[in-house]
């Protein structure tokens, strides 16, 4: 894939085809609410741009366990809160998110599939309203692991760890 940026929709397509590439593209785009022939375009493009090289069978491993992982640190208008946590249910690389003490409002947990698509993430957030400020730390190595968040072998009740109605 070479210049061209993800949008929502490109994420939240590729999320659910994690799950099940096998659907079809009506029910795909019944779950996202978008049109059949957008998903069937999305699709074309993205395995156009490389973004999909192909679809195929896994078979009992985590689909997450190659993924760059994250954890990130949001400070926020606290009287928008529960607004900008219900925009963050709509990314699907945010796994888990917190409300913590300390110099962070908020503490989510990321995974995506290269760091350069957490970096995009980043700056698309950074651009949501009430979001002062993001701050990410890459997990570079998980020296205990006890199935939390990044659990290589964590079962998922989906592949991309959110449900298709979560998409919407």
């Amino acid at each position: 894939m070479t210049g061209y940026n993800l949008d929502i929709i490109d994420r939240r397509l590729i999320a659910y085809l994690e799950g099940n590439a096998r659907e079809s593209t009506s029910n795909i785009a019944r779950a996202l609410g978008v049109a059949r022939t957008t998903v069937h375009e999305r699709m074309c493009r993205l395995e156009r741009n490389g973004t999909i090289c192909g679809y195929t069978v896994m078979l009992t491993r985590n689909p997450f366990e190659n993924y760059a992982k994250c954890f990130l640190m949001f400070s926020i208008d606290r009287a928008m809160a529960n607004e900008i946590v219900n925009t963050l249910k709509r990314y699907p690389e945010i796994k888990s998110c917190h409300v913590v003490t300390g110099e962070a409002d908020l503490i989510c947990t990321c995974e995506a599939p290269q760091l350069e698509d957490i970096d995009a993430l980043v700056t698309e957030l950074s651009g949501e309203r009430g979001v002062r400020s993001v701050r990410s730390s890459v997990v570079m190595a998980s020296r205990i692991d006890r199935g939390g968040p990044f659990a290589a072998g964590r079962p998922a009740s989906s592949s991309s760890g959110i449900s298709p109605a979560e998409l919407g």
